[in-house]
Order: structure tokens, then sequence, then C-alpha cells
């Protein structure tokens, strides 16, 4: 249970909206004229990532059992079962009892992905200039890049402004604060509570979570980076060290995340930082402009729509994490009695 002596704790949604509030949102909208540069920067963005989103459904939709856990790339197989098998995650795991049923799946979802990466840019480097979409971009164009590139704590290798780092910047980083979010919801659970989370509540916990992760996506990139930024001091690493300073809290019958002072601070940190990279103005992730095909997950797990309206990428990408989840990690939990 919470100290009742401690500092009241922050509301992650409302400190990322003070955040949002900090520029002018931008509508993703052509028929505006004149169209801002920032704008014309976010259709090419969508375009970018759509002409990159097939390869990731290919290599989804090679898994028989619907969960894009297994696919086949340069001719080798990658699985779960072999990722659950790696000494790497198994240290990394320990004595946790939740953490490879995350970090198992992590690490296919982030192989993937980067395969999926590498054949997209073969193609563009094949194309060359017969293609309407450029290798190499202009990193100022962009605020993604421009916010994101400067700010990788790496400080060994720079990434160049190019096409993959335009879709896969924040991509992965997203994934893995999604999973590291699926990983800290016990613990956060059992400290609110005094109880062990069951099957049906760590589910109700991460539709609650999905809500904020959405609005994570459809603000400032600031707001993302900082966030993100105060979970870890390394995006690369598998399970983030800062997610402790998380907290869940139920405000009107509402299950909802909290930080407390240490990880406010350095949010705050962050935001100082970098917030004239945004140049005044967001429009939200580009992916969630961009529409695509339904992926070819398990429909029993899958949440798809009724079809009325076409899913965006962004919706994909939270689609198979919540499949892949269900199905592998969400077991790990008893049913409640």
């Amino acid at each position: 249970m919470s100290n009742p002596d401690s500092p009241p704790a922050h509301e992650v949604a409302l400190i990322l909206d003070a955040v949002n509030a900090m520029f002018t949102r931008l509508r993703h909208s052509h028929t505006e004229p004149p169209i801002p540069p920032p704008v014309v920067a976010s259709h090419v963005s969508v375009e970018y990532i759509e002409a990159f989103w097939p390869h990731v459904a290919r290599l989804i939709a090679d898994d028989a059992n619907g969960h894009g856990m297994s696919f086949e790339f340069d001719g080798q197989r990658r699985d779960l079962e072999m990722a659950r098998r790696d000494p790497e995650l198994r240290a990394h795991a320990g004595n946790d009892l939740f953490a490879l049923s995350i970090l198992a799946p992590m690490r296919v979802m982030n192989e993937l992905l980067n395969a999926a990466t590498s054949t997209w840019a073969k193609e563009l480097r094949a194309q060359g200039m017969g293609c309407p979409l450029k290798y190499s971009l202009d990193a100022e164009e962009y605020v993604s890049l421009r916010t994101l590139l400067p700010h990788r704590d790496d400080g060994e290798s720079p990434v160049g402004a190019n096409a993959p780092t335009l879709v896969m910047g924040g991509t992965t980083t997203a994934i893995t604060l999604c999973w590291n979010l699926l990983w800290r919801l016990p613990g956060a659970y059992r400290e609110l509570t005094g109880k062990h989370v069951d099957r049906a509540t760590i589910d109700e916990l991460w539709t609650a979570t999905r809500e904020l992760i959405y609005r994570i996506g459809g603000g400032s990139l600031i707001a993302f980076v900082s966030f993100a930024s105060a979970c870890t001091s390394r995006v690369d690493a598998l399970l983030w060290e800062g997610m402790t300073d998380l907290q869940l809290a139920r405000v009107d019958g509402r299950y909802v995340w909290t930080m407390n002072e240490a990880f406010f601070q350095r949010t705050l940190e962050m935001v100082n930082r970098i917030h004239l990279a945004q140049q005044g103005h967001y429009l939200g992730c580009a992916a969630l402009y961009a529409r695509a095909a339904p992926l070819a997950l398990a429909g029993e797990l899958s949440d798809l729509s009724d079809g009325a309206r076409q899913p965006t990428i962004f919706s994909e990408l939270v689609r198979w994490i919540t499949v892949v989840a269900r199905a592998e990690y969400f077991p790990v939990f008893v049913a409640r009695r």
C-alpha cells in the first residue's frame, strides 16, 4: 500500500496534457492552404510509414498461430520459443516471475520490425531515383528526427536522417514502452490494493493503459520523448529501471497511471531540454493518420473492430501487442475465483 505521508502523485495524463498545452496543435489536413511545412512533413511521414508497413504485415502473417511471433528472414526462422531459450534474456529476467513473459515477445517483435526495416531499406535503395520516396532525408523537416536524433544516449554511432530512422525511431521505443507498462502493472496493482492481480483484472488494467498510450500518440512528441526518457536512462534497455516510479491510482472508478515526484522531475528536465525542437506546434504521431488493412492476428484475441472504420497503423501496433499479451503474458495470472 502507498505511504499516506508521501508527496501527492502526479497523474500521467494530466502532465502530458500540460506539456501538450505548451504547443499549438495543427490539423493533419490538406484542405487549408497554404499548408504549413510541419503538416506537409507529417503527410510525407505517412507516405513513408504506409510504404514500410506491408513488410511488417507480411512477416506477421507468416505466423500460423496468428500472433506474429514466428517468422522467417534471410533463410532463418525466428520464434518465441527461441527467444525464451535465449541465455541473455533468461539472465536478464533473473528471478522475476513476469519478466521472461515480457522479454521474449518483446525480443521477437523487435526482431520482426528490424527484418521488415531491412527488407524495406533494400527495396528503397534498389528503386533509387525511380522511387518517389527518398532514402536520405533532411532531419530538419521532420520533428521526429530533429527531436529524437540529438538526444540518443548511446553517443557512439550517430544515426543518419534516413527513411528507416523516420519510421523506426519512435516505433521500437513505443513498443518497448508498452511492454514495460505491462511489466509494471502487477507490481503497481499490488502496491495500490495489497492484492495480487488476477487474469480478468490485468486485462482491465491494460484496457485503461491503452487509453493512455493513444493519448501519448496523439500528443506532442516532446511529451512522448520526455515521458520515455523519465522511464529509463537507456531507451535501448529491455526493462526500464524508472518504471517503479510509476504507480496506479483509482480515480472516479477507473484506474489511472501516476508518477511520483522523482519521475516528474525527470520529465520536467527533459521537457526543458528539448521543447524548442518542437518549434511551437504538434500534430501527433503520423502512424495515427496512416491507414492499414487489419493485421492477420488471431480473431478471438484481437479486439478487431466491426470494420466501420479502417484501422490505423498505430492502432494495429497496439492491437498486435494486445493479442500477444493475451496469448503469452496474461495466462501467467490466475483466474478470478
